[in-house]
């Protein structure tokens, strides 16, 4: 009896620090103010006709073991034509349902996947997916993905491999903030040109607050830090999307629930961020993602054009604007998917030599199952709409 007394005892013991540890971290946090710009995210022109050729590329084992499909694709070149594409394969299309990822091998210039293997199966209690691949150089690519144990409680996780993809490490958990709802959005992770890896992420299920911060590594991925937390009063900020502009400041997207999409800038490699402004640009419940073209000045985001409520099937149209003036103004150029009772979300933007890759998860409305879409358009199509439109 006395050693079962003091098991219980040893246990509420560890559930009690646990639960302190984590509300230490959002106990030290930081509240921003985000400020309507009347002077900067501001939304120009009307959507050219263009059509992009768009291919369905992952739907995997459709009548067996991942009967929800598949979804948020992450994105790696390994060489100009061969890209490492690794995509979550549901059991069952559902937030809190089993997952794992999948590994396909793209040939941009014939269009074939191949390949298809299992990456990385499910470590956690619920589901294993939002991968992120970060080439270090011309060997070294790093995995970053989430391991989901319960409603309150998500782990980060690395692998890596040193032969440009063919072999990788086993996962190893990187997360310095324990027992919190933490989540990455899919190709998220970027080298700076400074040689630090970012991570941007964001904790929910935390009361009636969302927060954003971001993992941090000056080792290549060796040791990982986190960025102080931070939220905003009646407004929820989540899966931030980062890029490096061109004086090398950073500039964030955020998602939230103001109707628009919501920017921020660091100017110390992602440390701290300021300047939150609530852009023109209507965006619903839903991320967005922005992206530097590489060797021209250019930036190019992708998001719903909506003002419609959230609803997975309302996430449509997806759309591409380009901005010349780093995010002050941008020109809409597309609609990538148009399609009415049609959710297409969490885009990647991906660059070779010459074209803008994009892929993005598509749901039809009643449907069970979620597919991953392929699509590209050269650069230079890119700048002749820009052309047009001014």
């Amino acid at each position: 009896m006395k050693l079962r007394t003091t098991f219980y005892y040893l246990l509420i013991l560890i559930i009690s620090t646990s639960c302190s540890d984590a509300q230490e971290y959002l106990e030290d946090s930081h509240e921003v103010v985000v400020k309507e710009s009347k002077d900067f995210g501001i939304l120009k022109g009307i959507p050219s006709p263009f059509k992009l050729e768009k291919y369905t590329i992952l739907d995997p084992n459709p009548t067996g073991k991942y009967l929800g499909g598949s979804a948020f694709a992450s994105i790696c070149k390994k060489n100009d034509n061969d890209y490492l594409v690794v995509a979550m394969g549901y059991g069952k299309y559902d937030d809190f349902a089993f997952s794992e990822l999948l590994n396909f091998d793209l040939n941009i210039q014939t269009k074939q996947f191949t390949g298809t293997s299992l990456f990385q199966e499910n470590l956690s209690k619920i589901q294993t997916g939002g991968n992120s691949l970060v080439k270090l150089n011309d060997k070294v690519i790093l995995s970053l993905f989430y391991g989901k144990e319960s409603a309150n409680s998500i782990n980060i996780y690395m692998k890596s491999s040193g032969d440009n993809g063919v072999t990788w490490s086993g996962p190893k958990m990187i997360n310095t903030l324990k027992d919190v709802y933490q989540h990455a959005a899919n190709n998220r992770a970027i080298l700076l040109s400074s040689g630090r890896i970012l991570l941007p992420m964001a904790i929910g299920g935390a009361g009636s607050k969302n927060y954003i911060f971001c993992y941090y590594s000056d080792d290549n991925g060796d040791t990982w830090q986190n960025t102080k937390l931070l939220y905003t009063k009646g407004n929820s900020l989540y899966e931030p999307c980062v890029e490096e502009l061109s004086d090398g400041r950073l500039i964030m997207t955020l998602r939230n629930s103001s109707g628009k999409i919501i920017f921020a800038f660091s100017n110390d490699d992602g440390l701290t961020w300021t300047d939150f402004v609530k852009s023109d640009i209507t965006s619903p419940d839903a991320p967005s993602t922005i992206a530097k073209i590489p060797g021209k000045n250019l930036l190019v985001l992708s998001w719903n054009n909506t003002d419609r409520i959230f609803d997975y099937h309302n996430r449509s149209p997806l759309s591409l604007a380009i901005s010349k003036d780093e995010g002050k103004t941008w020109k809409y150029l597309f609609d990538i998917e148009n399609t009415l009772n049609v959710g297409a979300y969490y885009p990647t933007i991906n660059f070779s030599k010459d074209k803008m890759l994009i892929t993005y998860t598509k749901k039809n409305a009643g449907d069970s199952r979620s597919v991953v879409v392929f699509s590209e358009v050269s650069i230079s199509s890119l700048e002749d709409l820009l052309n047009k439109a001014n």
